[in-house]
């Protein structure tokens, strides 16, 4: 489940993606927040990729990216990677749909690997 070379529980700290992603939400943020959201330049890919070589006993994301595990890989390409350019796509109301989810997959990621 978690290898013990990547920190998974460091790599998904509420700090970095909870934080970063607070204003990804449809409710009374929404609909009065700047579009897109001013945090989605915390989650750049250049910072992911340097998170996910730092959480890795190597320091190096060539050898960290094969031990990321599989549903925090896809967690990254469905939600954080992409999120520049669907801003840039989509409208304001298909981007807060489309990240509806999120939270929860985050949620639900930091429980399985005890990010608290």
């Amino acid at each position: 489940m978690n290898n013990s070379k990547f920190n998974s529980a460091g790599f998904l700290d509420h700090h970095f993606f909870a934080n970063g992603l607070h204003l990804f939400r449809t409710d009374e943020y929404s609909a009065v927040a700047e579009f897109p959201p001013y945090t989605i330049k915390n989650l750049d890919i250049q910072s992911v990729v340097e998170r996910i070589a730092s959480c890795h006993e190597s320091g190096k994301l060539d050898e960290a990216l094969p031990d990321v595990p599989d549903d925090i890989m896809l967690f990254l390409t469905r939600y954080i990677f992409p999120a520049e350019q669907l801003a840039d796509k989509l409208s304001k109301e298909d981007f807060f749909k489309y990240y509806l989810p999120v939270h929860d997959n985050l949620g639900g990621l930091m429980v399985k690997y005890d990010a608290g």
